[in-house]
C-alpha cells in the first residue's frame, strides 16, 4: 500500500524503510513493515516540495539539446 500512495515501486519503499527516510517502522506478526501514515505523508510531502520548482523530463531534454535537431535529421531513423 505505501508503494501506492508514494507512487513508487515496492523495493524502493523497502529500501526508505531500511535506510530510516520514512522514520521508525515497525515489524508485523509476518515480517511485513508497518509504516504510519503519517510518516508517508510527511515524506510525500518534503518530495514534493523538494521538486516543485524541478523542470519536466521535456523541459530538461531541451535545455539538454536534446531537440535541437532539425526535422529532417529525423527522417534517416529507420524502423526495423
Amino acid at each position: 500500500e505505501a508503494a501506492k500512495i508514494l507512487g513508487m515501486s515496492h523495493p524502493y519503499v523497502i529500501m526508505l524503510c531500511d535506510s530510516g527516510k520514512l522514520g521508525e517502522i515497525m515489524f508485523g506478526d509476518d515480517r511485513h513493515r508497518q509504516i504510519p501514515s503519517d510518516a508517508l505523508e510527511r515524506y510525500k510531502t518534503q518530495m514534493q516540495d523538494m521538486y516543485k520548482d524541478a523542470p519536466t523530463m521535456r523541459e530538461a531534454g531541451i535545455e539538454a539539446g536534446l531537440y535541437d535537431r532539425d526535422e529532417e535529421d529525423w527522417g534517416t531513423i529507420t524502423k526495423k
